[in-house]
């Protein structure tokens, strides 16, 4: 049966002396990274992980993350990879709500998890990536560098969970999404098959962030084309135009669409070699043409491709490839997001549930096989988010007669900002903490550089006074730097609807139409 690992074992007998994987002065073959994974699935199973335990890890883009990753799935444990974005309260609760059995994290990321290690309820391991691991705590290089080296013997079935990726939530809280083997087999499938990922050549640059789903995929697709990952901790432009030009990078993915602008305004770009970069993918429409134009002046043998998905749908939505033709006679195909993927269905339907006629805006409903198996521990959420199989996205799209998508906008509350997920709730949840507060509205309000930046507007109790710093150092406190207000805007009302409740896109359409 088909298991998440199985395409490495495969490339390390098909490739065992062909690199898969760089990561600042290491490089890897096939067959040593699958050692690597094998000695650590063998030394988690030495610690009593079994099928269905927790495996959660705080590490950075790098040969580590993957290895873990793959060492967890390859005996049947769940990977649970957790954002080092995030603040210590927040660590705890997904390790927690997780219940990990055991947790790894990057010595670089010491001060996050230390304040709280002490009080995991149901770690009863603890492995550091690094120098100087605490005294009672694995190491994890070590144990990738020693131990057993043969396949674990450990049944995995198709239906078995694979990994748990965490999302936020519109209750305040963040969600797992528990993916199982055959989920995740068919994402790749969809992926590879729709942005023809399959040619052992293939070298990617991997910059996404592994612990978020669509950096997870591009890195996995690669590797089961048996082709070479080059792994990017954090972005800095000068040093990946520099790894495309050595590495010979032929795709990459960035999000938001703006950073390849950052990568474009390197004043010496011209003096890199960039001609082997054939695709560049990224978010859903992402590009505004002059962007896309301008792209390919500086990637000039490159197609881009973008698409609409999900965690809980896997990255099964729709894609599209966009050509320079295309992009130069203005076709409307470049302002969409293309059709479904292989193995998915998608219904867009009114707040019925009907369907809506062609043409219409609706709520986009998935189904196929490499959607979500649920929500872990919410079975209610679950409930209300699955329905006869197909999942409930609460993003709004259009179709046209040619079965191409439009993306309309988001029916969750929710905030794109970076690429990161930030929900208004657990934001507004923290402002209304604050004594001089009476009521606020968190909203996305376009930004050039981030897709829409987080905006507090709020509303001050009769009497009181607050500042913009005041309330942007309490969520600094209590949240992840990235979910933290931007803007803090006061007002003495808001537009609401007869039910009392605020009608934001009001907000976003006065407070876009300010800045323009």
């Amino acid at each position: 049966m088909i298991q998440m690992a199985d395409f490495l074992v495969l490339n390390a007998r098909r490739y065992p002396d062909k690199t898969c994987v760089v990561y600042r002065d290491k490089r890897f073959t096939f067959s040593e990274l699958n050692t690597r994974v094998n000695r650590l699935a063998h030394y988690l199973l030495g610690l009593g992980v079994t099928r269905g335990d927790r495996v959660g890890f705080m590490l950075p883009n790098s040969n580590q993350f993957l290895e873990l990753f793959f060492a967890s799935v390859k005996i049947g444990a769940i990977a649970v990879p957790i954002n080092w974005r995030m603040v210590p309260r927040e660590v705890k609760w997904i390790a927690d709500n997780a219940a990990c059995k055991v947790f790894a994290y990057a010595a670089s990321n010491a001060e996050l998890v230390a304040p709280v290690k002490a009080d995991f309820e149901t770690v009863e391991h603890l492995l550091c990536a690094g120098p100087d691991v605490p005294a009672g705590e694995g190491d994890l290089e070590r144990a990738a560098s020693h131990g057993r080296v043969e396949e674990p013997a450990v049944q995995v079935d198709w239906e078995d969970p694979s990994h748990i990726i965490f999302t936020g939530g519109t209750t305040g809280t963040p969600k797992g999404v528990l993916h199982t083997h055959r989920g995740a087999f068919f994402e790749q499938m969809n992926t590879m098959l729709r942005t023809r990922v399959g040619d052992p050549d293939e070298v990617s640059l991997s910059q996404l962030p592994m612990f978020h789903g669509a950096g997870l995929l591009s890195t996995r697709n690669t590797l089961a084309a048996g082709g070479k990952v080059v792994i990017v901790e954090i972005f800095d432009a000068r040093e990946m135009l520099r790894l495309i030009e050595r590495e010979q990078v032929t795709r990459m993915a960035l999000l938001p669409p703006s950073s390849y602008l950052r990568l474009a305004d390197q004043p010496d770009i011209a003096d890199f070699d960039l001609g082997s970069v054939s695709q560049l993918a990224s978010a859903v429409a992402g590009f505004p043409k002059k962007v896309m134009l301008r792209l390919l002046e500086i990637f000039p043998n490159a197609v881009l491709t973008y698409g609409w998905a999900a965690t809980e749908i896997n990255n099964g939505g729709t894609t599209d490839i966009v050509t320079r033709e295309m992009i130069e006679q203005d076709h409307d195909r470049i302002r969409s997001i293309g059709r479904a993927a292989p193995f998915v269905q998608i219904r867009l339907v009114d707040d019925s549930g009907r369907d809506v006629p062609l043409g219409e805006t609706g709520e986009a409903l998935v189904k196929g096989p490499q959607t979500m198996k649920e929500y872990f521990g919410q079975p209610e959420l679950t409930a209300r988010t699955i329905q006869d199989g197909w999942v409930r996205t609460g993003d709004l799209l259009r179709q046209d007669a040619e079965g191409f998508f439009y993306f309309v906008g988001r029916n969750k509350d929710m905030i794109k900002s970076g690429g990161e997920n930030v929900f208004a709730q657990e934001v507004e949840s923290v402002i209304l903490t604050h004594p001089a507060v009476e009521n606020c509205a968190v909203i996305g309000l376009p930004d050039p550089q981030l897709g829409e930046s987080v905006t507090a507007v709020i509303k001050l109790r009769s009497g009181q006074a607050a500042m913009e710093e005041d309330i942007v150092g309490l969520c600094r406190q209590s949240l992840s730097s990235y979910k933290k207000p931007r803007r803090v805007i006061f007002v003495d009302t808001f537009p609401t609807t007869a039910a009392g409740k605020v009608e934001k896109y009001k907000l976003v359409e006065q407070y876009s139409a300010s800045e323009q």
